[in-house]
């Protein structure tokens, strides 16, 4: 028993004594940031002449920095900004300025927890009063405006402050003064000042911005050396490029000096961050140069135009270098198309049954094409003749002709003074050929007209016994209708349909007792024959015949019999 009370002790004893070091190696661990609840929640604010206020903490105003190791003990920076502070301290006393943008202090690990400084150890959030914004009759009422590229005769001026170009800022602590700044709208200005010098010139800055200084009693305004504003103007001749290349794809390329009389200096104009002048140089007058070495060319653009660039370290204009310039590119001249007078006179007509003939050349025949050039540079121009005219003419003496082919074609080339044909040997023959008439396919007759038609046509009664024979009803009005004429074998034919409805009446109406008839069919149809002169109907045995059916009932007889049928 004693043993094991005596174990359970030494076991205690062990524990605690494991302990120490276990509390020494948390302190010795880098401790994480202090989270934004654990630094101080307020801070001292003091203007010499207002006193000094506490301020609560005040969110986003304060930066947690990284913890480091200092003497043996971790610290951590916290920097408050003062701006939002001011800004409080000003709702009691007036417009205050912070002194300083940012305080900072540093809490301290004690090897448990953070610790910030005693309230007496946190830095003073300064302030001084601000004063009232100066008014607008304190802005200066000359400034100079002069060339930054030191042009001997562009002599700066004093230019008197111009209505509505001047804006009054607000005030702001700057190191530790107060500050109002003003600003100037410079395009005004340097107007006068090209107005001056006679020359464009354009502002450095759109605006620029001087500031007046409180010294506690006023406020102090620029010195007027100070007010200056900067302008640029065109790069002088001096400066422009001398020398231009001037090329041709066939005739290669050359360098010609600058011609008097061919360059135009633009207006200066700011892109981004850099001054340049637009430079344009008209090309005809190097295209008219080229040319009387390498033959008639012309400018393919009518000016070439670059940048020179104001080089701001060393306070001049710069042109591009020799091989950033633009080429002035000049094309070889075609010549004009060969005129008629230069085309050949006569061309060669054949036909292989019949003799050949030279013929003249017939007016409206040839058309002269575009003039283009070769690949090995030479000009060429295409000359088409078209060859109907030339077989018509040829026909009156050799009978019906046509040309084979609706055109030939030759080129005539320019040997650089004039145009030349082929020989006449060489140029295309116009080849024709006999016409063969055959005889012309018969056309088809017209349609049969109705004075052609049968005259008449046999109507029976079907159930004819007693009075009701055939009779001959002669071609009713209206009753036929002829059909398309159609080739059968050699032969033309047209069909004829008749409709019979007319012609049962007018059968009816033949007997004296009324009686009724109906056709038993609504038409019917025959072919009338072409035979080369007229229209030949069927002989009228060979006609169809119109059959038609009788009532059963007699209007004379007093009753009706079942026996009487007619």
């Amino acid at each position: 028993m004693k043993k094991r009370v005596f174990s359970a002790l030494l076991c205690l004893v062990m524990v605690i004594g494991l302990l120490p070091g276990i509390a020494l190696a948390d302190q010795k661990a880098v401790p994480p940031a202090p989270a934004a609840t654990q630094i101080p929640m307020t801070y001292t604010v003091y203007c010499k002449d207002h006193g000094t206020e506490s301020v609560n903490l005040i969110w986003d105003t304060f930066e947690i920095g990284d913890v480091a190791e200092k003497d043996g003990q971790y610290i951590c920076p916290i920097t408050i900004e003062t701006a939002e502070y001011a800004k409080a301290y000003s709702t009691e006393h007036g417009e205050h300025a912070a002194l300083a943008e940012k305080v900072t202090f540093n809490m301290k690990w004690d090897g448990l927890k953070w610790r910030d400084p005693a309230m007496t150890e946190l830095p003073m959030i300064e302030l001084a009063c601000a004063p009232e914004a100066p008014g607008e009759d304190l802005i200066p009422l000359e400034y100079y405006v002069g060339c930054a590229c030191y042009v001997y005769d562009h002599d700066g001026i004093w230019v008197d402050l111009i209505d509505d170009t001047a804006k009054m800022g607000e005030v702001a602590m700057v190191d530790g003064k107060f500050v109002c700044p003003f600003t100037i709208e410079t395009a005004p200005y340097v107007e006068e000042y090209s107005k001056k010098t006679g020359v464009q010139h354009v502002a450095e800055f759109e605006t620029v911005t001087f500031n007046m200084t409180w010294d506690n009693m006023k406020w102090v305004v620029p010195e007027k050396n100070e007010l200056s504003i900067a302008a640029f103007c065109a790069p002088a001749m001096t400066a422009i490029p001398t020398d231009y290349i001037v090329s041709c794809e066939k005739h290669g390329a050359m360098q010609m000096n600058l011609l008097p009389d061919t360059l135009t200096i633009g207006e200066v104009a700011k892109e981004g961050d850099k001054f340049v002048c637009p430079v344009t140089i008209k090309t005809a007058p190097y295209a008219e140069a080229y040319s009387a070495k390498y033959g008639k060319h012309e400018a393919a653009a009518e000016t070439i135009t670059f940048n020179m660039t104001w080089n701001y370290q060393e306070e001049k204009w710069e042109a591009p270098a020799m091989t950033e310039l633009p080429t002035i590119n000049v094309e070889c001249v075609a010549p004009a198309a060969p005129a008629a007078n230069e085309l050949p006179a006569r061309y060669f007509v054949s036909c292989e049954t019949h003799e050949s003939a030279w013929m003249f050349e017939i007016p409206g025949t040839v058309k002269i094409g575009e003039v283009t050039q070769q690949p090995s540079g030479d000009y060429v121009c295409t000359i088409t003749v078209s060859t109907a005219d030339y077989a018509e003419e040829y026909s009156k003496a050799c009978g019906e002709h046509k040309a084979t082919v609706d055109s030939v074609s030759y080129t005539m080339a320019w040997n650089g003074r004039k145009w030349v044909a082929p020989a006449y040997a060489e140029l295309p023959v116009i080849a024709l050929e006999c016409v063969v008439t055959e005889p012309e396919a018969p056309k088809a007759p017209a349609a049969p007209a109705a004075n052609e038609l049968p005259m008449g046509y046999m109507v029976k009664c079907n159930q004819g016994r007693i009075f009701h024979g055939a009779r001959f009803i002669y071609q009713q009005p209206e009753s036929f209708t002829i059909g398309e004429v159609e080739k059968v074998g050699d032969t033309y034919v047209c069909t004829v349909t008749v409709d019979t409805e007319q012609y049962a009446k007018a059968y009816s109406n033949c007997w004296g007792i009324h009686k009724t008839h109906t056709a038993v069919n609504e038409t019917i149809s025959f072919q009338m024959t072409w035979d080369g002169e007229k229209w030949v109907a069927p002989a009228y045995t060979e006609l169809p015949a119109i059959n038609v059916a009788c009532a059963r009932t007699n209007s004379w007889f007093p009753m009706n019999f079942h026996w009487l049928k007619w």
